[in-house]
């Protein structure tokens, strides 16, 4: 019998999400995400062609799913740190 904590089971899958696969995630109808949407409940999506599609790490951190602070966060935080003071050069 091991004793090592089990690692946390995604139920978001690794990749690009459509409209009904975040409605299956979130347990409403396609209508509802369309109105979130455009209501801005939910992470800005990512338009290729006509499709929409939100990132998984976004929405897990919308769900609250554990390890929700992925690649997408740490990103995030490279591209919006301060740039270095001109005093410091």
């Amino acid at each position: 019998m091991s004793t090592a904590a089990a690692e946390p089971i995604s139920i978001i899958p690794n990749r690009l999400l459509s409209m009904q696969d975040l409605a299956a995630i979130l347990h409403i109808s396609k209508s509802t995400v369309e109105s979130w949407r455009y209501a801005g409940k939910l992470p800005e999506p990512v338009q290729i062609g006509r499709h929409v599609r939100w990132h998984p790490d976004q929405i897990r951190t919308l769900v609250g799913e554990p390890g929700a602070a992925t690649e997408t966060d740490r990103r995030r935080k490279r591209t919006t740190a301060a740039p270095p003071s001109r005093a410091a050069r």
